[in-house]
């Protein structure tokens, strides 16, 4: 939110804007993963036959290993440029795509969802402490006014969390591989919200610490925020803690492009088992991630509001969205002719 959009005195009136998008993204999801149909691939194909579904299929198999390439940059370029300069970067891709790898091989996703809800808890607890001990060293008038009647700056701001959006919709290829979906009514949204209310709190006090201009200049203000922070002269260095929260969250986010990655594949040619196609999807993300993304400024471009900004609504809300239409008008005129 920092880097990418919101900026200044309307990061909190973008961020909440976010939240109302993304909850109202949420049951339009939590809807299409309820319909009377198996998957979203047969729901596809209910409303635009088998030919289409598989093109578009086809077409979110290789968004989302781009994405998930473009997470994997995102990754190792931290443990690169702050921790180990001198290893060359396709080493930390290599390392975090293959634990994932041996991780999807021999665990699967319902050990992904237990050990997600512990390193949340964690993770969530870190950080609220972290910006606790950094409320005194605020600069409150960074933020103000934290609105003003500026309503095309906050909308400005919410299309820079774009992403947030394909992540929503990431589910409708994770669900058919849970057991248990009674409750995506409540949590789907939850999550949004927490999501939120997370978002709307770290850029505040990253802008209330730093000032707009400055912390829009970090590629990651949360590391720079962590370096700086301090109880007294003596306690400070919370920046170790970077390492491990950037690589739990990581962690968590490829595992789950992965596992929609692997579904994809499973639907498109009709597979009992995705197993064997774990290693060959594991490598053509390393190498896209390092071939496609060679430098911190081609990816900062790609996760920018001008690019990912503007893919992300159109072919993860809006093609969705005419997908649902047509099922619908479909659904009714089968109904009709029934009566």
């Amino acid at each position: 939110m920092v880097t990418s959009g919101g900026t200044k005195q309307y990061v909190i009136s973008a961020s909440i804007v976010t939240i109302i998008f993304g909850i109202a993204i949420s049951y339009f999801f939590i809807s299409i993963a309820l319909s009377k149909t198996d998957d979203f691939y047969e729901f596809c194909t209910k409303a635009v036959g088998k030919l289409l579904t598989r093109v578009i299929f086809m077409f979110y198999l290789l968004a989302f290993i781009i994405y998930n390439a473009a997470y994997t940059r995102d990754f190792s370029g931290v443990i690169h440029m702050y921790i180990l300069p001198r290893i060359p970067l396709p080493f930390f891709s290599i390392v975090m795509i293959m634990v994932l790898v041996v991780y999807i091989s021999y665990k699967g996703i319902t050990i992904l969802g237990r050990v997600s809800e512990i390193l949340f808890i964690v993770v969530y607890s870190t950080v609220i402490v972290i910006f606790l001990i950094s409320l005194n060293q605020l600069n409150f008038n960074f933020l103000m006014p934290v609105f003003n009647g500026a309503l095309k700056p906050s909308i400005y701001g919410a299309i820079a969390q774009a992403p947030q959006y394909e992540d929503l919709m990431l589910w409708l290829f994770i669900l058919p591989q849970l057991k248990d979906r009674k409750d995506i009514k409540k949590w789907m949204p939850l999550s949004v919200l927490v999501s939120g209310i997370f978002v709307i709190t770290a850029s505040s006090v990253i802008i209330g610490f730093f000032g707009a201009p400055l912390a829009k200049k970090f590629y990651y203000p949360f590391y720079y925020l962590l370096r700086s922070i301090k109880i007294s002269e003596n306690i400070s260095g919370f920046d170790i803690l970077f390492i491990p929260i950037w690589y739990i969250t990581s962690f968590i986010k490829l595992s789950l492009y992965f596992f929609a990655e692997l579904y994809i594949i499973k639907r498109l040619f009709n597979l009992i088992s995705f197993k064997q196609y774990v290693i060959p999807l594991a490598l053509l993300i390393t190498s896209l991630s390092v071939i496609m993304f060679q430098s911190q400024k081609d990816l900062i471009t790609f996760l920018s509001i001008n690019v990912l900004g503007v893919i992300t609504p159109v072919f993860f809300i809006f093609v969705p969205l005419f997908i649902s239409l047509i099922y619908l008008i479909r659904m009714r005129y089968t109904n009709s002719k029934k009566v």
